[in-house]
């Protein structure tokens, strides 16, 4: 089992990246000053604002998987609305975004192709991995949030 030490030092590495994404595609990044906010990252970009929540994951058997669920003193309850949009980064700096009405309890993102070739009712984690079509697929949802 990792030390706590060193996952907090992967979700930080994984909001560095996700920042250093955001602005590299035009949007502007605010960190909240606590870290007990329901959101990593706040983001604008003219009219548009959504929050992100940053998750970092190993890849296990050619996938990743995230439970949208938090751990807290009186043990493990579901993210409510205090994020718009999940980043999901695992290792080789791979970020995928995925809206919050594109989670249920759990999602798993392939990320390689699996041993049967099995593609039916499979997520591929590159389908998620622009922040542009992440708010694309949530206007679509009807977010007026996000612009």
């Amino acid at each position: 089992m990792k030390s706590k030490n060193y996952r907090a030092y992967l979700g930080a590495m994984g909001e560095a990246l996700v920042v250093a994404d955001l602005l590299k595609n035009g949007f502007n990044p605010h960190i909240p000053l606590t870290n007990n906010s329901p959101y990593d990252i706040l983001v604008t970009k003219g009219s548009i604002r959504f929050r992100i929540q940053v998750k970092y994951r190993s890849i296990q058997r050619g996938a990743v998987e995230v439970t949208m669920r938090r751990s807290t003193q009186k043990g493990y309850v579901p993210y409510k609305d205090g994020f718009d949009i999940l980043a999901l980064v695992t290792e080789g700096n791979r970020i995928a975004y995925l809206h919050r009405s594109e989670l249920e309890k759990s999602i798993t993102l392939r990320i390689y192709k699996s041993k049967n070739n099995q593609s039916k009712h499979v997520n591929q984690f590159s389908k998620y991995q622009c922040i542009h079509a992440a708010i694309i697929r949530a206007r679509n949802k009807s977010i007026t949030r996000l612009g």
